[in-house]
């Protein structure tokens, strides 16, 4: 792991301690959540090799039907250009975790997409 790797790596590592603020998620916690799962996490090591790409998760502004979710794009980010791997959300009272289904048009439970994966 290079130097600006670990550096990156332990920066985020205290950006995501999980609290809990009363009455639900903190925005904080959810993407811990999202960065943590193991789909995630082989996609950041597998973009992470390559030269002039870097794996991007950020969150999305949820939309009024969504409100009740903290929403995360996650990519790749070029120079010119970002690309979509997938979305993820993090249901703010139950700490769900769903992803975005393309056939459906909806998220879908990570169990669902995992084994819709198989």
């Amino acid at each position: 792991m290079g130097k600006n790797k670990i550096i990156i790596f332990a920066i985020l590592l205290s950006l995501f301690s999980i609290s809990c603020a009363k009455g639900g998620l903190t925005e904080t916690a959810s993407f811990s959540k999202i960065h943590k799962l193991p789909e995630v996490q082989s996609f950041i090591e597998k973009i992470g090799r390559v030269e002039g790409v870097r794996p991007v998760i950020r969150q999305e502004e949820s939309s009024a039907e969504n409100a009740n979710l903290f929403e995360y794009y996650v990519g790749e980010s070029y120079p010119t250009h970002s690309v979509l791997w997938n979305r993820f959300a993090v249901d703010k009272k139950t700490s769900e975790v769903f992803v975005f289904d393309i056939e459906s048009g909806d998220y879908i439970s990570i169990e669902k997409w995992r084994e819709k994966q198989k």
